[in-house]
């Protein structure tokens, strides 16, 4: 079977290979990718199966190179496109990216780039990966700031409107594809009203990075009243309610410690949160820790008390899914698909959404209760390890291009080619029938 996905953020060896500065995102992909290939050696044990294109501003010209059984297309991206939502020539690439690779099925994770335009224009199954939905996330885009607050920060006014220009194309993608892939009740009922009415949504985990599956948590190696959140610049992330909950955590445990990993910029957003230390005298409370790699990250959080996700809105958090994973107790909004991995005092402790009273109240009985604290750590990692595992992850990706290919061929009344192909064939028998038809379709 050959495989060719399109992401949204270049792969390390594409960083590697253009000497790219800056820090890697998207990085649980990479193991998916891992996963992946493990078990398309032990089913065909040939190589060049898999290909990764990825369209950004970084890639001076087309590009293709091979390294470790994979096929890289590295596909220029100009700036302006972003801004006019117009994507001709990134598409022309594309299309001759699937010409030259010949896939049988094409992946395309993610709704936010322009990647899903691209099925009306080849003739192979494509799929599409949810990852957030724009549309959604641009109603609590600002969250819990104010208008004078917003109208001060031009960056973030300005980051706002580009996602939002994004949108259209993301609908667009909605209605012009067939198949889609999700793992959240949230992103499958977001699917059925954005979707053309004949979709099909297969469930499918994702793959945690290596680093959280071998490191795990234990309370008497923590340094008490340090809690960790790892996230990104964006107001709906849900930072400065994060900050507002740590002063009130403070009046109650002097001694609280926030750690924050990830990139936040002396601007937009990233300014504002430094008002906010300095307004709620958080100075020696709140650490910046800035990027780590999975094997820094995993070292250091495996030291924290606790772990947070304030989010205003998320599909699945990987944050929370890798912390999870370690056994971290943890405090999560209750918003978009973080209820489908977490559950309120059994895996986690969860709050509304931009309320940090409450949040404040969760990290103060994570911090203060050690056998609550113990208690969903073990329950969290235990669900975690079901739910994450790689390699029936990569199994159940298998056969979700399996079944596609053999629906795709059938729509199309064409004959399929199953020379290069490992198909259960009595999966194809099946789905001429009605009942077991509607089974697959819903065995997410």
């Amino acid at each position: 079977m050959r495989i060719l996905w399109f992401v949204n953020t270049p792969f390390p060896e594409m960083i590697t290979h253009f000497n790219i500065k800056g820090d890697c995102m998207g990085s649980w992909m990479p193991a998916l990718k891992r996963a992946l290939l493990d078990n398309l050696d032990c089913g065909f044990g040939l190589e060049d199966q898999l290909a990764i294109a990825c369209s950004s501003p970084h890639f001076p010209q087309f590009q293709k190179f091979a390294t470790n059984k994979v096929t890289y297309f590295c596909v220029p991206k100009s700036r302006i496109c972003e801004y006019f939502q117009s994507y001709e020539k990134e598409l022309s690439y594309c299309e001759q990216v699937v010409k030259e690779f010949n896939p049988d099925i094409v992946h395309i994770h993610g709704t936010e780039e322009f990647y899903g335009l691209l099925t009306e224009r080849i003739n192979t199954p494509v799929v599409v990966s949810l990852q957030g939905i724009l549309s959604a996330y641009v109603r609590v885009y600002f969250g819990s700031m104010l208008w004078r607050e917003i109208c001060c920060s031009p960056r973030i006014i300005r980051h706002f409107l580009m996602m939002n220009r994004k949108t259209k194309t993301e609908k667009k993608i909605f209605k012009t594809n067939r198949y889609f892939m999700g793992r959240t009740q949230w992103d499958k009922s977001h699917l059925t009203s954005l979707a053309q009415d004949n979709h099909l949504y297969y469930h499918c985990d994702e793959v945690m990075r290596k680093a959280f599956y071998e490191e795990e948590w234990n309370i008497n190696e923590t340094k008490p009243g340090t809690i960790a959140c790892i996230s990104s610049s964006y107001a709906y992330k849900g930072i400065d309610c994060l900050l507002e909950a740590i002063a009130h955590v403070k009046k109650k445990l002097p001694k609280v410690r926030l750690h924050i990993y990830g990139s936040f910029p002396q601007k937009g957003y990233g300014a504002f949160l430094q008002e906010k230390v300095r307004k709620f005298r958080l100075n020696h409370h709140v650490q910046f820790c800035g990027f780590k790699n999975s094997r820094q990250l995993a070292g250091e959080l495996k030291k924290t008390r606790a772990f947070v996700i304030a989010s205003h809105i998320e599909n699945s958090s990987n944050s929370l899914q890798e912390a999870l994973l370690m056994g971290i107790p943890s405090v999560v909004s209750y918003t978009g698909g973080l209820p489908s991995f977490a559950e309120h005092e059994k895996t986690c402790l969860m709050f509304p959404r931009g309320d940090a009273a409450i949040l404040a109240e969760c990290l103060y009985r994570i911090l203060t209760e050690e056998r609550l604290a113990v208690r969903i750590s073990k329950a969290g990692r235990l669900r975690a390890k079901n739910v994450n595992n790689p390699d029936k992850i990569a199994q159940d990706l298998l056969e979700i291009y399996q079944d596609i290919i053999i629906r795709h061929y059938q729509l199309l009344n064409k004959p399929l080619d199953s020379g290069h192909l490992d198909i259960p064939w009595d999966l194809e028998d099946s789905i001429h029938d009605s009942a077991d038809r509607e089974l697959v379709k819903n065995r997410c």
